[in-house]
């Protein structure tokens, strides 16, 4: 119970003796054990009534995230109040609004900031306020300007600690605007009783909320386990019959052992995510999480909240706090594809982690511990990039510890057919489809083509092979899409001058002369092998001048 001076006063509470008398009470005394006794039975029933409210809310799926808001919203509807908040804790003795209902949120923080929280250290809590204009006159507080006219401050004020045990979390604060609608003593007593069970529940909320997350981790890592192998199935997806990729398999088994930074760096497709993820499932950190995010396809104003996490309210649109995807892999291994696109503010941010182990999250001071091995990939050359300034220097060493060159496809060829056939087998089974392997005529075709996109895109013809082939145990020739019209008309537009979009118009015109050649000019099979409509194909014809002179059918006969 705090003792301030007018306008705040304390409310005395009458000791079990006081009332005892031997003399029989006259009718006022009676009237007023009366009331005593009614006022103590609408407690109870109040409390039995909010106690019955906050469990059915918390047995609702979403009810533990929006506690805090749902709380507010309750005791403001008890006690009538025209506005409320509750501010959670910080570092200290700082408190930070976690929900506001009924007033402005800028005027909860001014309060929190030059009136609860000086008062709280000088006097505790609860604390009754009958004027506050009057008290922040009285402790000298200066009210902050024109954003608070208008009559934005309440008029009364009643603040009760949340205490789960000794532990204080916050607090949770009611105000009035009516001049005379005062807090009672009998306010203050029941709000007392109910902020010790919203402690409760906040405290058994936020140990669920940890629960939760620890299990989701937990499911992660079993996950991991009974999908880990003990031998080397993993390394058996990149040894193979070229030399390089041997000398590789046994680089990336030795980094696995090592626990050390890697940098692996090679072409778009040629499977630097595979790579990451093997050396992962060969380290001892291999029953923690393994995390992958893409660089280059998060935005540069988001990538530190996705990276670190934020604290709620830290920008618009945080309503939550959210860790970051470095406390998501903490014990396990986080994959920065495409490190080459990261921002230079991120980068300093991410060298502090490599060397202090530490994450911040935005929109707070203080910093986590995370057990993290890092895994940069890039299709970049690095080197250049730090020589041009647009990477830093110390990041690349410390980066560069390890460093993984995966070759491209065209540089092992032999890898090529085992690759396909390998490809088929799988889909063939996810798509429960009797395809046993590839003609000669389409094994050469495969061994011809340059696969710019390595292995991605050798995957990627597999796979749409098999869901267009016809008819037989063997993808044809002319199951394949037009693989000879791809790395020609590729290899046009990489050294074309000319405008982009005629460059583009050129390559759509070359697949499109090809596929109608592979398909022998029927012009339903050419669509079939695009991957688009018959209609949107004589569209495209016409559009490039190819309809009137053509000698294309329509699908059912050769013209």
């Amino acid at each position: 119970m705090i003792m301030c001076h007018n306008p705040c006063r304390a409310v005395p509470v009458p000791s079990p003796g006081e009332h005892t008398s031997m003399a029989r009470p006259d009718r006022g005394e009676a009237d007023r054990r009366i009331q005593n006794l009614t006022e103590k039975l609408l407690g109870t029933f109040e409390e039995l009534d909010f106690l019955h409210s906050m469990a059915a809310f918390l047995a609702r799926p979403s009810g533990v995230g929006d506690l805090d808001g749902y709380l507010v919203r309750e005791t403001v509807s008890i006690f009538r109040a025209d506005g409320g908040w509750l501010a959670r804790r910080g570092e200290g003795s700082e408190l930070r609004s976690a929900a506001v209902h009924g007033i402005r949120a800028e005027v909860a923080e001014f309060l929190n900031e030059r009136f609860l929280v000086p008062l709280i250290r000088a006097e505790g809590l609860p604390l009754l306020v009958d004027d506050l204009e009057s008290a922040l006159q009285h402790r000298g507080v200066e009210r902050p300007g024109a954003d608070f006219e208008g009559g934005e401050l309440p008029r009364a004020f009643l603040a009760c600690p949340l205490a789960a045990n000794t532990e204080v979390l916050g607090v949770i604060v009611l105000g009035k605007n009516s001049r005379g609608d005062a807090f009672t003593a009998g306010d203050q007593k029941l709000l007392t009783t109910l902020a010790v069970q919203a402690a409760l529940f906040i405290k058994n909320a936020t140990l669920l909320r940890r629960l939760e997350a620890e299990a989701r981790s937990l499911g992660k890592r079993v996950e991991l386990l009974e999908s880990d192998t003990t031998a080397r199935p993993d390394l058996s997806r990149i040894q193979s019959e070229s030399p390089t990729m041997r000398r590789l398999a046994d680089q990336v088994e030795s980094a696995a052992a090592s626990g050390a930074t890697v940098l692996l760096l090679g072409e778009s497709g040629t499977g630097k995510s595979l790579v990451a993820r093997i050396l992962h499932r060969r380290s001892a950190r291999r029953g923690g999480p393994f995390v992958e995010v893409n660089c280059g396809a998060i935005p540069a104003g988001l990538i530190e909240s996705e990276l670190f996490g934020h604290a709620r309210g830290a920008f618009t649109g945080a309503g939550r706090e959210r860790a970051g995807l470095f406390e998501e892999a903490h014990g396990g291994t986080i994959l920065l594809d495409e490190v080459a696109d990261l921002p230079p503010e991120l980068q300093v941010k991410l060298l502090s982690v490599i060397e202090q182990h530490r994450v911040r999250r935005v929109g707070e001071n203080r910093d986590r511990n995370v057990d993290v091995r890092i895994v940069a990939a890039t299709n970049a050359d690095l080197a250049a990039a730090v020589r041009a300034g647009r990477f830093r220097e110390d990041l690349f060493y410390r980066l560069n510890v390890i460093t993984l060159s995966i070759p491209p496809l065209r540089h092992r060829r032999e890898d090529i057919l085992p690759l396909a056939r390998r490809f088929l087998s799988e889909l063939a089974r996810e798509t429960n489809r009797r395809v046993t392997g590839f003609s000669p005529a389409a094994e050469e075709a495969l061994l011809e083509h340059p696969w710019p996109g390595n292995v991605r895109e050798l995957r990627n013809v597999v796979e749409r092979s098999l869901l267009l082939k016809g008819a037989g145990a063997l993808v044809e020739l002319g199951d394949l899409p037009p693989l000879q019209a791809l790395s020609s008309s590729a290899k046009r537009l990489e050294l074309s001058k000319e405008p982009l979009a005629n460059a583009v118009r050129g390559y759509e015109r070359g697949l499109i002369v090809a596929a109608l050649e592979r398909s022998g000019g029927i012009v339903a099979r050419a669509a079939e092998m695009l991957g688009i409509s018959r209609t949107n194909l004589h569209n495209k014809l016409a559009k490039h001048g190819l309809l009137k002179a053509s000698t294309w059918g329509d699908g059912s006969h050769d013209a």
